[in-house]
């Protein structure tokens, strides 16, 4: 029973997780076009701090999933 339990706040915590990473892919996009927008009107500039930030939590998210479907296989 706890086993079961366990699975569905995995696959619920994992669904959570797909549409975050999924909503930051969707930022960072949008922020390295901006971003290259800027180096090509600019010159070379530094990433924008936010942007590192999202790629940081992101990698996080990943890692975060990799470990549910290490746990739980089949968790896709």
């Amino acid at each position: 029973m706890t086993r079961s339990c366990e699975r569905a706040q995995a696959e619920l915590f994992a669904d959570i997780l797909r549409q975050e990473v999924a909503q930051m892919r969707k930022s960072i996009t949008k922020a390295e076009s901006r971003w290259r927008q800027r180096c090509q009107a600019e010159g070379d500039v530094d990433p924008p701090e936010r942007l590192t930030l999202v790629r940081v939590r992101m990698a996080e998210a990943v890692k975060m999933l990799d470990a549910l479907n290490a746990r739980f296989p089949g968790n896709r």
